[in-house]
């Protein structure tokens, strides 16, 4: 009679798709184990890719243990770079070009999320970037992300993007997505505080009186912000917003003025209260 095969002397599973997988949880496991690692979901990822990610970052943790830390001037070669009062103006988006080239070559890259002129850039990079440090660990495929608005930020910028990321997500009934931009306690106009997950709930359950909102329209007519003492970021935005709104009782023209309020204790503006047409505290 033949013996059936112990599973634990076989291979884990007939399918090489589902062996990866297997394989890819006992990496992160281990991991876990030796550095702390925490997982988030890899959405749509293959598990061929998976693996290969999980790979990379074992071998870059392996590596940093004994990785010394060195300037990013240094880690490019340290070339010979002009400064930027060096460079005729003209030339100047060229030089960033290149400049910006040569981090790529290393492994560097720079994030500018806004347009910023090229003889603020480059200065940044000459003389702010090039003496960041680093962790002198070369991987193929590995790159080390700067991003520009870390060490300089735009708040007025960062204020407006909150608030058309609010009026979005009002206007497409994706309230669920807001978390990460209300702040952890709403103070209301009579003293009363909402935690975050009230907050969003109350937005929802407003959102939820109208079948469908079309033609959104804003306009910021003015931004202002301050910081206290402690650390403490306050600011708001205000201006004019309109929108269709079509309920029950049928559809109507939602329009009027606006006022946001934010916080900031770092490192993002969160809302904490507003007045909005259409919404009823």
């Amino acid at each position: 009679m033949k013996q059936d095969k112990n599973p634990a002397e076989g291979s884990f599973n007939t399918d090489p798709q589902e062996n990866i997988r297997i394989e890819n949880d006992i990496l992160k496991l281990k991991m876990q184990a030796e550095y702390g690692a925490s997982f988030g979901s890899f959405g749509d990822l293959s598990p061929e890719a998976e693996r290969d990610f999980l790979q990379m970052v074992m071998a870059f943790e392996k590596m940093g243990k004994d990785a010394p830390a060195v300037s990013v001037y240094e880690f490019i070669g340290k070339p010979v770079i002009r400064k930027k009062d060096e460079i005729p103006e003209e030339e100047l988006p060229q030089a960033l070009l290149q400049l910006r080239e040569l981090l790529s070559e290393n492994g560097i890259c720079l994030e500018v999320f806004r347009e910023s002129d090229p003889g603020v850039l480059y200065h940044f990079i000459t003389d702010e970037l090039f003496q960041e440090q680093i962790q002198d660990i070369r991987i193929p495929g590995m790159v080390c992300v700067f991003n520009y608005e870390d060490f300089h930020p735009n708040h007025e910028m960062e204020l407006h993007d909150a608030t058309a990321e609010i009026f979005y997500s009002w206007e497409n009934n994706k309230l669920d997505s807001l978390s990460f931009v209300l702040a952890e306690f709403a103070v209301l106009a009579d003293g009363c505080m909402l935690s975050r997950d009230q907050f969003r709930d109350k937005m929802i359950e407003q959102r939820n009186r109208y079948e469908l909102i079309t033609g959104l329209e804003f306009k910021i007519g003015k931004t202002s912000f301050e910081w206290l003492e402690e650390g403490l970021g306050l600011g708001f935005t205000e201006g004019m917003i309109k929108y269709q709104a079509k309920s029950a009782e049928g559809e109507n023209t939602v329009e009027g003025s606006f006022k946001l309020y934010f916080c900031n204790q770092g490192p993002s503006w969160q809302l904490t209260f507003f007045y909005l047409p259409g919404f009823q505290w």
